[in-house]
């Protein structure tokens, strides 16, 4: 397995990724209000393949593959060991057929190319190693014409969390979202960032319910 990512790795199938598998319900309701965003922004159709990017525990890859129907089919992919076999788990558990789980970094990913219909992600592309690269070798898994919907952090002024950084501020000095590029939350909080890196790595960026 090609992993480049290491330390995200080395997190993700530590302990993080353990606590996150064994409490996956309730961070997936912690972020439950972002499934909605993407999935328009997404809009899977019947007998799409549909490819999850840092699918976690599965959460998302399972919806994309209801949307998808029984003609259609989800892969979901992700560097953590523990989530994905809670991810494999839960999907068995729910009776969700159309739906494989596999470990690797998305970045260097041997993804079967032209394949996909629609590339989603709850998140994961804020850990990317080098975002251009891994960007890049996504858009190569997706059909010409094909969709990216991806949710993201935001400045903390934008929402509610800002609360929370800013009681830890009083503590701890915190990263400036301007001039943090480095994989974590903070790494797209900036619009013009984001264009930047998707028209680098060969793709359209374009407003959610306009064609491109």
């Amino acid at each position: 397995m090609n992993i480049v990512n290491t330390h995200q790795s080395e997190a993700w199938n530590g302990y993080e990724g353990r606590h996150w598998a064994d409490h996956h319900n309730r961070y997936d309701t912690l972020v439950t209000g972002l499934n909605e965003p993407l999935f328009a922004a997404a809009r899977i159709e019947s007998g799409h393949r549909v490819l999850d990017v840092g699918c976690g525990a599965g959460k998302t890859t399972r919806i994309a593959a209801l949307r998808a129907g029984h003609t259609g089919h989800a892969v979901g992919i992700d560097l953590s060991g523990p989530m994905l076999e809670r991810a494999r788990g839960t999907a068995e558990e729910e009776g969700i057929t159309n739906v494989t789980f596999g470990r690797g970094d998305a970045q260097v990913h041997a993804f079967p190319r032209a394949h996909f219909d629609v590339a989603v992600s709850r998140g994961g592309v804020m850990y990317f190693a080098d975002p251009v690269a891994a960007f890049s070798n996504v858009r190569e898994a997706l059909k010409p014409g094909g969709r990216l919907a991806f949710v993201c952090g935001r400045t903390t002024d934008e929402d509610e969390t800002g609360r929370v950084w800013a009681a830890m501020a009083r503590h701890v000095p915190l990263p400036d979202p301007a001039e943090d590029d480095a994989p974590g939350p903070m790494n797209f909080t900036d619009k013009d960032r984001i264009v930047s890196v998707l028209t680098a790595a060969g793709l359209t960026a374009h407003r959610p319910g306009k064609e491109g």
